[in-house]
Formats: structure tokens, C-alpha cells, sequence
């Protein structure tokens, strides 16, 4: 597959678009291509469909069709899919696939949202009736419009223009159609290559002509081919399923399987396996390398466990594997992370003695920062101080660290007079330096101050980052000026910096207190044309204000599109369900209520409370108190709200006498809280003349 027009949001971390294009730049040379993507993955940034093909353009091109296959795959069960010439790759990987090749199955999925070229589209594929036949003849479950388009996308995974295009109210047209036996002859499967996507872009005659014509002619060669060690590594540390990359492992075992294996471990959280792989690795007499003990330190402290990190650091020479400042700065870090500052300081004293390590300037900057989170802001001067003798120079990060533990003191004199430091040895002070400064005067309250450092940042030609529009923005937001807020938010969307999902919440939530909640809308669809992911958070946000301010059927149309694109969260149905009610529409709020444990996501005591409250809303108390039973049944404990919305609906509803029910069934759930008995006491034994004998009443009937 040529390599496709494609543009990276650019930000503080790399994104796939930036390994693309690196990636793009190697396909001559497939070796180092396949560095570039293994680097992608080891940095967390997921392949997309562009990715996936230049690398099977690439493997087909050097006639290896083993690998071209392999990753095929692979991008099939990612959910991504080859698009724009889906017809010219398709022909690649089967006239080089080594055979034999009994049965090619497609699956030809067509949508557009401008119907004259769907519908040009959708008459080239009905033409072969004998060859193609749209699944709603297959199965009778899939849901067609009167016209013959698919109401939702079969596929799962939905494109960025199909979001948009849905998001601004256009109509998808969609086709979904298996193809038959491409031959009259009978067959066996042995291997099915799947999810061929026609898009808008797709020459559908060519497609056409390719099914009416196509016949398969692999060339017969031995299979598999032999693994290079690199496919080997990349096989264990890309498979999904964690003992399969295990068998891998036993088959081929060396110290780099043995790196790929720990890594692949340590990435599913499977400590337990850990050990005796290490154990394993010692007895074999391997010659090791430090980079594995390092990647095991730093993952034991991202999962809290500080002790097996020392551990591990420890145990680094029986492997025949040399301790250095790399382990060293490794294990102090987990232990800052960790919050084990003293040992910190320990390791640091002993580290030439006790492990023959000599600490670098980076070692001291993380032990200095490890006294500023102790509030050891003496001892860190000292040390400070100490460094010229130890052979370092302080830097930028080690002022900029003694700045931050003056800030988190609230001592602005402190940090500013450590910042004057900075600027008097003649260095730059760096975003970092200046974004704490600006923390430090925003948690103080004092926005025109921070707003004055943030000028004098970018008067000296050093750009914002993404915390820096995060401190600024939400210190607007929280004195409510909600204009500044948006212009800097957009500002940063300009600069190619993706919003956090709690900073989006924060803008939108300002916007709507003040009651913009248009203009929140607004700006979300302008986010979402900048690449920000529609999100669960944001959009129950949007979904809370339209149903405080009334306007249901806006949020109903508004969490729709949420469920296109990923599953709603309880939160988001809580909050429209409740609106629903509100207004009476509790008929909606079933329907809702259903669509919700059909995926698979149990309500909570809010979901029933809201469903009780709208019931007694409309005078049918009583159906409340079916829902107070099903809780029970549920295992969902009410609450005083619960019992308090229910009590009232019953009285106001004249149906006093359904109220023992209530207390009795609370009763025999055996799970009442002190609010609840102060609420009953309150309500309904109260009553001097008639409180005690109801009491007595409900005390014998729970005793039989």
C-alpha cells in the first residue's frame, strides 16, 4: 500500500504520524523499518491502518509474504483496516503468498457519506448477484433502512471522517456484503484473509473486474520461512495472548528472548512468572546485559513495589551483569516515585562503597528532589552546595528543583529569589522552570502574577507546553472567566497540543455555569475538528448541563453519538436517565435504562434513585418501591436519599400505609445505614400517639 496523505498531531509525545514518517522513509531497507515500528511499540504509540501499510507494502515488495501475512493479521484483529487501493495490496499478498491456497473469503464493506458515489458504488457490487449478496439476505438480525443501508457500522471501528461526519449531522451509507466461492470448485480452508474495505476513494470497476476474474497462482515454496532473531522478539513482544508469547519464548530461548519475555511479563502485570524466568536465566550461564535489571526497576516502581526494584538492583552482578549510574538513577527514581525519600538519601551516601557505583549530576538531582518532596529544604541546599566538591555542576534542573520545593512551601520569595539565581549564572531558565513558577503564584491566587511570568516566558522565545496552558486555563476557570479560558484553550489546540480530558471538563463546566452551555457545544465540535477523541467525561458534562437547562432531546441526540464512537460509562447514563425523569419522560429512561444492561454496564444506587424520584414525580410512588426491590435483589444498597424520596412520594401520593412495607423490607435486607434509622425514627415513628405501636409492629413481623 502506497503510503497515504497523513498529518501527526504534533505534541509533547511522539505520535504515530511522526513514526510514519520515519517509518515511510525505511521501506526501502525493511531491516531498519522494522526498528522504527519496534521502537513505536516499546513507546506505547499503537500502529494505525497507514502503518500497518507501508510495512505490508514493503514485505510485499521483498517477496515476503510470510511476514506480509503475519502483520496482515494482525491488523485485522487491531480492528484496522487497508483502505484506497484495498484491490492492488489484496492481489500483492496472494500472488506471493507460498501456498497452497485453497479459499480466499471477502468481505467487501462499502460507505460514503455522499450518496451519489455510494450509490455508484453499491450498483457496481449488486451487479454480481451470483458472486456478492448484501448480509441482510444472509442474517436476518442486521438492521437495514428502507432503502437498503446499513444503520451502524458492522466493522466496530469507526474512521475520523465517519465520527465527523456523523458529529455534523450527515447520514453514513453503508454495504456490507460477503462474497461467495470465487471458484465453482469445492474447497478446504486453509487460510482466509479477511476485511477488504472498499472506501470513497476505491476504484470499484477495478474491484469488480478483480472478482469476476481473479484466479490464484501462489508460488509453492518452503513454509514457514526461518525466523531472523529480530522477527523472533517482535513476534513474543506483539503477540496478544501471554502464554502463546511464553511457547514462543521456550522454543527459542536467548538473552534477548529472555529481555522480550521479562518486558512482555512486566507489560501484563505477571510478576508471579517473573522469578523463575530470572532463575531460569541465571542457571543458564547467558551473558546478560544492565538494560534488562533497568527495564524490571523502572516497571517495579511504576506498580509501587520500591522493595523488589532494590531487590533487583542488588542481584544485578550474579547475573555476570555490571552495575552502573544507569541502575543507580533507575532505583532512585522508583523510590521517589514511591515516596521512600530517606532511602533515597541512604542509597545515595553508600553508593560507591557499598555498590561501586560513582553518581552522576543526575543522581544528585534526584536525591535533591527527593529532599524538596521531604521538605528537607536545607539538607537539599546543602547537598547543593556539595556538588562543586563531588566533581558536578549544577544545572538548570537542579535550581529549577530547588524551585519547585519552595513552591510547594508557598514560599514565592524563596522560589523567586532561587529563579533570580537561575537568571544570574547566566542560564536559561527552561518551560519547566517557568511553569512552576507560574504554579506557585496561581495556588496562591495571584492569576496576574502567573500571567506576568507566562508573558516574560514567551518575551524570551520559550514556548508553553501542555501543563503550561493546563495551570493557566485552570486557574481562569476557577475565577470564573470563562472567555480567557476558551481563547487560551484554543490557543493551545493551535500549537498542536491535545487537551486533557479534565481540562476540556473544567472549560465546558465554566461555560456552562455562566449559562453558555451553546457555546460549550460549540466548542467541543471545535475540538473534535482538532482530533480530540470524543470522551466519556466530556460529553456526560455536556449531557449534565442540557438536561439541567431542559433541553433533553439535545442531549439524547448528543449521547448517540457518544455511543458511536465508544461504549457511554454508568455516569453518562446516570445523568440522562435522571433528566429524563426530571421532565416525566421515565418511558425514554426505560428505554435507556435497558440499553444499558444490554452492554453490559450495571446501574448503581444513582440510577435507581433517579428512576424512583421520577416515579414519584408523576404520583406512582408505588412502582418505586418495586425498584427498591430490585435493588435488594441486586445486592445495591439504598440510601437515605432513597428511602427519603420514597417516603415522600408515598405521602404525598396518599399511600401512608405502603411505608412500613418500605421499612420492613430495609429491615430484612440486614443493611441499614445511621442516616436511614434517623430518617425512619424521624418520619415515621415520631408520632407519640401512633409511631410506637407501628414500631412494635414492625419489630415482630421482622422478628418471624
Amino acid at each position: 500500500m502506497p503510503a497515504m496523505g497523513f498529518v501527526p498531531i504534533l505534541g509533547s509525545k511522539r505520535v504515530s504520524g511522526d513514526y510514519i514518517y520515519h517509518i515511510d522513509g525505511w521501506v526501502c531497507e525493511a531491516g531498519e523499518a522494522i526498528n522504527v515500528m519496534d521502537e513505536m511499540e516499546d513507546n506505547g504509540v499503537g500502529a494505525n491502518e497507514v502503518t500497518y501499510g507501508v510495512m505490508i507494502e514493503a514485505y510485499c515488495k521483498e517477496k515476503k509474504s510470510g511476514e506480509a501475512v503475519n502483520l496482515l493479521n494482525d491488523m485485522e484483529e487491531e480492528r484496522h483496516f487497508m483502505h484506497a487501493n484495498a484491490t492492488t495490496s489484496f492481489n500483492q499478498l496472494v500472488s506471493t503468498y507460498p501456498g497452497p491456497l485453497m479459499l480466499v473469503s471477502i468481505l467487501v464493506f462499502i460507505q460514503s457519506d455522499v450518496l451519489d458515489v455510494a450509490l455508484e458504488m453499491r450498483n457496481q457490487f449488486d451487479s454480481l448477484p451470483h458472486v456478492l449478496k448484501h448480509i441482510d439476505e444472509i442474517e436476518s438480525s442486521v438492521l437495514c433502512d428502507s432503502e437498503g443501508w446499513l444503520l451502524s457500522n458492522p466493522m466496530g471501528k469507526r474512521t475520523e471522517r465517519e465520527i465527523h461526519a456523523e458529529f455534523e449531522g450527515a447520514k453514513i451509507y453503508r454495504r456490507f456484503t460477503p462474497c461467495r466461492n470465487l471458484s465453482p470448485k469445492p474447497f478446504s480452508l486453509l487460510h482466509s484473509i479477511t476485511a477488504v474495505l472498499f472506501s470513497t476513494s476505491t476504484s470499484t470497476s477495478a474491484a469488480v473486474d478483480f472478482l469476476h476474474s481473479y484466479t490464484v497462482t501462489p508460488p509453492i515454496q518452503d513454509w514457514p520461512h526461518r525466523l531472523s532473531p529480530k522477527r523472533l522478539i517482535s513476534l513474543i513482544t506483539r503477540e496478544p495472548k501471554l502464554d502463546v508469547s511464553l511457547q514462543i519464548f521456550h522454543h527459542a530461548s536467548n538473552y534477548h528472548t529472555y529481555h522480550a519475555i521479562i518486558r512482555r511479563l512486566l507489560r501484563s502485570r505477571a510478576f508471579h512468572l517473573i522469578d523463575p524466568l530470572l532463575s531460569d536465566l541465571r542457571a543458564s550461564n547467558l551473558r546478560c546485559s544492565e538494560d534488562l535489571f533497568i527495564s524490571l526497576i523502572r516497571n517495579y516502581g511504576v506498580v509501587s513495589r520500591p522493595k523488589l526494584a532494590f531487590k533487583t538492583f542488588i542481584t544485578i552482578p550474579k547475573f555476570g551483569a555490571q552495575r552502573s549510574v544507569r541502575s543507580l538513577n533507575a532505583l532512585l527514581n522508583a523510590l521517589v516515585q514511591n515516596h521512600e525519600y530517606r532511602l533515597v538519601h541512604s542509597v545515595f551516601r553508600n553508593c560507591r562503597e557499598r555498590f561501586g557505583v560513582v553518581p552522576n549530576v543526575f543522581s544528585c538531582n534526584i536525591l535533591i528532589k527527593a529532599l524538596c518532596k521531604r521538605n528537607d529544604l536545607e539538607t537539599a541546599h546543602q547537598v547543593l552546595d556539595e556538588m562543586p566538591a563531588m566533581g558536578f555542576v549544577p544545572n538548570v534542573v537542579t535550581f529549577t528543583t530547588i524551585l519547585g520545593g519552595y513552591v510547594s512551601r508557598h514560599d514565592m520569595v524563596g522560589a523567586k529569589r532561587v529563579f533570580g539565581e537561575i537568571l544570574d549564572r547566566g542560564w536559561f531558565p527552561d518551560v519547566t522552570t517557568y511553569t512552576i513558577l507560574m504554579d506557585g503564584y496561581v495556588k496562591q491566587g495571584k492569576l496576574v502574577e502567573a500571567i506576568k511570568v507566562m508573558d516574560e516566558m514567551e518575551d524570551n522565545g520559550v514556548g508553553a507546553n501542555e501543563v503550561t496552558y493546563g495551570v493557566i486555563i485552570e486557574a481562569y476557570c476557577k475565577e470564573k472567566k470563562s472567555g480567557e479560558a476558551v481563547n487560551l484553550l484554543d490557543d493551545m489546540v493551535e500549537k498542536r497540543y491535545i487537551p486533557s480530558s479534565a481540562l476540556c471538563c473544567k472549560v465546558i463546566d465554566v461555560l456552562c455555569c455562566e449559562g453558555k452551555v451553546e457555546d460549550a457545544c460549540e466548542l467541543w465540535k471545535r475540538l473534535l475538528k482538532k482530533n480530540c477523541t470524543p470522551d466519556n467525561a466530556v460529553l456526560g458534562t455536556l449531557i449534565y448541563w442540557l438536561c439541567k437547562k431542559g433541553e433533553m432531546w439535545e442531549a439524547r441526540k448528543l449521547f448517540d453519538q457518544i455511543e458511536m464512537s465508544e461504549p457511554p460509562d454508568v455516569m453518562t447514563y446516570n445523568v440522562l436517565i435522571s433528566g429524563m425523569c426530571e421532565v416525566g419522560e421515565l418511558c425514554e429512561a426505560g428505554r435507556l435504562w435497558d440499553d444499558m444492561v444490554e452492554k453490559g454496564c450495571s446501574p448503581n444506587s444513582f440510577t435507581y434513585n433517579g428512576l424512583i424520584k421520577g416515579f414519584c414525580k408523576i404520583g406512582k410512588a408505588k412502582e418505586g418501591i418495586r425498584i427498591l426491590d430490585e435493588m435488594f435483589e441486586k445486592g445495591c444498597l439504598p440510601n437515605k436519599s432513597t428511602y427519603a424520596m420514597l417516603i415522600e412520594g408515598l405521602c404525598d401520593s396518599g399511600e401512608e400505609a405502603e411505608i412500613t412495607r418500605v421499612i420492613s423490607m430495609a429491615m430484612s435486607s440486614g443493611d441499614i445505614d445511621s442516616d436511614s434509622w434517623d430518617l425512619f425514627l424521624t418520619k415515621v415513628v415520631g408520632d407519640l400517639d401512633t409511631g410506637e405501636s407501628v414500631l412494635n409492629r414492625i419489630l415482630l413481623e421482622n422478628a418471624e
